[in-house]
């Protein structure tokens, strides 16, 4: 076929920018004291309680469920955690030589993927699920509040990217 001038034709590049044994920070919340701040590459992680971990993290309720993680946590967050917020960085040698970057992460329940403050992604969470997981307040030693009458939907977790 014909080609363009000045275009190259060869094959795309893939790599990971993050692996399942990448750093991460995380926290998981007692209420929504810090918003949406904690999404902002400027955040101070440790400033405000974040503690270290791995990309892959995470709990399993239901190990003999079709979608179990059993075994594929590095780092184990407590049974009675409704939400996670997950900060992982990464660096691009040369930004504007990449025509996209893609998200793929595992998960259960739902989540909210945000890069430097912008929400990227989203899945099986509305802005109202997320308004009110926050008024529910769970502490890492209690059990998970009951869902509102009516709701089907399991516990949600923010994960940042």
């Amino acid at each position: 076929p014909a080609q363009l001038a000045n275009v190259s034709y060869g094959m795309a590049q893939s790599i990971s920018l993050i692996e399942p044994a990448s750093d991460a920070s995380y926290l998981v919340p007692f209420d929504d004291r810090l918003g949406t701040s904690w999404t902002f590459a400027e955040f101070d992680e440790l400033g405000n309680g974040f503690a270290a971990g791995t990309a892959a993290l995470g709990y399993e309720a239901n190990p003999s469920d079709r979608t179990s993680f059993v075994g594929q946590f590095q780092t184990e967050l407590p049974p009675t955690t409704h939400a996670a917020y997950v900060r992982m960085e990464f660096s691009l040698q040369d930004a504007s030589a990449s025509y996209s970057l893609k998200l793929r992460l595992k998960y259960d329940n739902g989540f909210i993927a945000y890069l430097n403050g912008t929400e990227v992604a989203r899945s099986a969470l509305t802005s109202v699920d997320v308004q009110k997981r926050a008024q529910w307040p769970c502490r890492p030693n209690e059990p998970r509040n009951p869902e509102p009458p009516g709701r089907a939907a399991k516990p949600t977790a923010s994960v940042p990217s």
